[in-house]
């Protein structure tokens, strides 16, 4: 793991005071000699052998570092050694010396006091930092009383505090391991792993509280490679472990998250420039919290407990349908402006909840974004004339809001920081109390004016009619003679508006140019959609050199605004 990572730059180490030889035990120099061998992260013993009487000299051996620190009080760095007219710290600085290593005595005090306790913290703080050109190797082997607690302590400070912070590993000589395993040697236990799962852990907690990465996805995918590679030198059969793939599920969904990007999270992702779908953010990453609960299991315990939190703050995201429309987007909408409200995220959350009470008045094709069938005139429709006109006040005072938050206190009437926030909860707590209608769209109705009759219309043009309005209803455009004057025109088409059904919300006009321009204008100006249906002709050639034509609906589009 160590040459993987690059060369060490610096050793940290705790000096402890030499301990008498046990009955059987032969000191020398005044210390007792012991044989290290460094253990891969896996558990492995590696090739990696060094007898000594200092577990520094051993590191010293086995990483090859440009410097080495060693923390030690007083006592320890001073204390004879028997049998040797040296004293302890005198004897190792002579032994690393000789190893081309350059020594830095680092004295701290005993810990007795807050005092001395928080100038153990800043020596060893001082001591993780700087190692710019390379890593670190932090060992805790002798440290004393509360020194591996304070070494942890200080790593996670450096972590949290530092961008650039040099990869650090922490290492153990298990010298108690010679009697309890019968060893011939004291094992030098990697316990790096268990670092690394706490910056994971704090990248994972900052993810679930603000819905930011920081590094998780590189920790994540980082993490998942280890474990597959552990599983591969242990010769598993059956499935790999797929950890990594967690880690890039919680990137595309944190990415959707901070971007607002609300069909990706909940309904879907368009693949490409194709029509195809695949599966949204939110499915995708609970997908992705289920296989690696099975690795957590086996490998990382504690990522079990991280997993049940990922999946709490997903599950209420999960959708089925294919738009956010009427009563069916309300429940999940509610529950994405709770959770953006829950992260602090203010922007998001009243954003998100402009975009829901538009969406519970809009049809199928106005509640797909960015997805295939997505049309965004009918959205544009629904959000300046269908529900402006049912929501009245509420209407006003949504969007007041979100434009208060989204032009940053530039405004005459933007309240303070406090009230802006209270008021955000009341209008997401209203919204979550509310019942919106059930079928938006089902008493709209689409007239067809045109000399087609929508019975005979083609299955696609059918449907898509349909996602705009519940029904359609007919009405004949007139044959328009040659000598018509504009005053007949006018007439003509007053008769027409005549005979529109009450809710008539869209229109599809197609005829007689000067016809369907006056219809369109009269129509917008009651706040009308005017729709053109828009075909692809294609050509067939018959062997016998007839041609045959037919024409393919494409989709609706909007008139141009004439009122």
């Amino acid at each position: 793991m160590g040459e993987q990572r690059g060369q060490v730059s610096r050793v940290v180490t705790f000096l402890g005071i030499p301990q008498k030889p046990r009955q059987g035990q032969k000191a020398q120099n005044g210390h007792v000699r012991v044989t290290y061998r460094l253990y891969s992260p896996d558990g492995k013993p590696t090739d990696r052998v060094c007898k000594t009487s200092w577990i520094a000299v051993a590191l010293t051996k086995f990483f090859r570092p440009r410097e080495i620190h060693i923390l030690a009080t007083k006592e320890a760095w001073e204390a004879k050694l028997e049998g040797a007219n040296r004293r302890n710290g005198e004897a190792l600085v002579s032994e690393l010396e000789l190893l081309g290593v350059r020594v830095e005595r680092v004295e701290i005090k005993t810990g007795i006091s807050s005092t001395e306790l928080w100038d153990q913290f800043g020596k060893m703080k001082s001591s993780l930092r700087g190692a710019t050109d390379g890593g670190i190797v932090l060992d805790i082997t002798h440290g004393l009383r509360s020194q591996p607690f304070f070494a942890g302590a200080v790593l996670t400070f450096v972590s949290m505090v530092d961008r650039d912070r040099p990869d650090i590993r922490v290492v153990y000589g298990a010298y108690d391991l010679i009697r309890t395993l019968e060893l011939d040697h004291a094992p030098v236990l990697e316990l790096t792993p268990f670092v690394e799962l706490l910056d994971w852990t704090r990248d994972l907690v900052l993810f679930l509280e603000s819905g930011r990465l920081g590094n998780l996805v590189e920790r994540t995918v980082r993490l998942g490679e280890r474990v597959r590679t552990q599983w591969a030198k242990a010769g598993q059969e059956g499935e790999p472990p797929r950890l990594e793939e967690l880690g890039k599920t919680i990137g595309a969904f944190a990415r959707d998250l901070q971007t607002i990007r609300t069909g990706a999270l909940l309904l879907g992702k368009r693949k490409g420039n194709s029509v195809q779908v695949k599966p949204s953010s939110t499915q995708e990453l609970l997908q992705a919290v289920e296989r690696a609960r099975r690795d957590a299991e086996r490998y990382i315990p504690p990522l079990a407990d991280v997993l049940d939190r990922i999946e709490a703050m997903a599950r209420p995201l999960v959708f089925d349908r294919d738009h956010l429309g009427g009563a069916d987007g309300h429940e999940v909408l509610a529950a994405l402006v709770d959770l953006y409200l829950s992260m602090g995220r203010y922007v998001e959350a009243i954003t998100t909840l402009r975009e829901a009470r538009i969406s519970a008045y809009a049809s199928p094709a106005a509640a797909r974004p960015g997805l295939p069938g997505f049309d965004a005139g009918e959205r544009d429709y629904t959000e300046k004339v269908l529900w402006p006109k049912a929501e009245e006040q509420k209407f006003n005072s949504i969007s007041q809001l979100r434009n208060d938050i989204n032009h940053a206190g530039y405004r005459r009437s933007s309240c303070d920081s406090d009230g802006l926030i209270d008021n955000i909860h009341k209008k997401s707590d209203e919204y979550s109390a509310w019942t919106p209608p059930e079928i938006p769209h089902a008493d709209r109705i689409l007239v067809n004016i045109t000399n087609h009759p929508s019975d005979q219309w083609p299955e696609e043009q059918l449907r898509a009619a349909l996602e705009l309005t519940g029904r359609i209803v007919d009405i004949d455009f007139p044959r328009v003679g040659p000598d018509w004057s504009l005053r007949r025109i006018e007439d003509e088409a007053g008769k027409i508006i005549q005979k529109l059904p009450p809710g008539t919300t869209h229109a599809l006009v197609q005829g007689e140019f000067t016809l369907t321009m006056e219809l369109v204008r009269r129509l917008q100006k009651r706040g009308i959609r005017c729709l053109a249906a828009t075909t692809e002709r294609r050509v067939e050639r018959r062997p016998d050199g007839r041609e045959v034509r037919d024409f393919e609906f494409v989709r609706f589009r909007d008139y141009p605004k004439l009122a």
